[in-house]
């Protein structure tokens, strides 16, 4: 019922939202940031799991009729106020082991680029961030090196040990901002300046968490507030399209579209 309700309200949106579109003042970037979690073909309970089928799809879909860009370009972009037209930008959170196995291989097919953001403790095996009845595993060094020697993979930072930035004391906030930087930055042999937020909505981040992401060298952080559109003075929670499981390909085009971008309003509540 509930995504029956959603659904609903994307077909409602979708009209208003060609219009608001066309008619967008400048400096609202149409660009939408869709973000992934896990390509697998298990059987699953979990929603962000995608099948590789239908992954495979909307890679397919987004490099036929959108221009593919990085996450990189599009903050370059916002920051020199430079338009870009028919754009799309891909990226995926927490670094698991078959985004290397199933989804980079459809990357390459496609010459796809994408940004995939890691969670440090998990990717040096320090702690799960799945439950017990599936563990997923992590990407290895050596695995997320070869994805970065291949121009397509980019590589940000999503925290040290997944925990939500707002319920970190003070005293600790810098070392698991700081940490997560550091380790990549020492595998990888590049700086990181690109970060997204834990879960992401707004209760998980805040004026602090930005001071400090802008102390330690990010220009840009993600957020998972709803929408397909960024301005610049959202450069440090960007909205991003989550894709799940029950996404085919009419609904992924629905999100891309902006069909769901009324989610924003739910997802600013905290806001007013």
């Amino acid at each position: 019922m509930k995504k029956k309700i959603k659904l609903a309200g994307a077909y409602l949106w979708s009209g208003f939202n060609k219009i608001r579109k066309i008619f967008s003042c400048s400096g609202v970037y149409n660009v939408p940031i869709l973000c992934y979690h896990s390509v697998s073909p298990e059987n699953t309970s979990s929603g962000f799991r995608l099948k590789p089928d239908n992954f495979e799809a909307q890679i397919k879909f987004i490099v036929s009729n959108y221009n593919v860009i990085s996450l990189k370009e599009l903050v370059s972009n916002m920051y020199k106020k430079e338009t870009i037209k028919n754009a799309v930008v891909v990226t995926f959170d927490d670094g698991y082991k078959d985004n290397f196995t199933y989804a980079y291989p459809i990357f390459k097919k496609y010459n796809c680029c994408a940004t995939i953001f890691l969670t440090t403790a998990f990717i040096e095996k320090e702690i799960n961030l799945t439950e017990e009845n599936e563990v997923l595993e992590p990407l290895t060094w050596a695995e997320i090196i070869e994805m970065k020697m291949s121009k397509l993979i980019s590589f940000g930072a999503h925290g040290h040990t997944h925990r939500m930035l707002s319920n970190i004391a003070s005293n600790e906030l810098g070392d698991e901002i700081k940490f997560s930087k550091g380790i990549i930055e020492k595998k990888l042999g590049e700086n990181i300046d690109l970060f997204a937020y834990p879960n992401g909505q707004l209760r998980d981040f805040s004026k602090e968490t930005i001071t400090v992401l802008k102390k330690n060298g990010f220009i840009a952080a993600c957020s998972t507030i709803w929408s397909t559109t960024n301005t610049p003075k959202e450069l440090y929670y960007l909205n991003r399209i989550i894709v799940d499981r029950d996404d085919d390909i009419n609904n992924f085009k629905l999100k891309v579209s902006g069909a769901y971008d009324y989610l924003w309003f739910f997802h600013n509540l905290k806001r007013s």
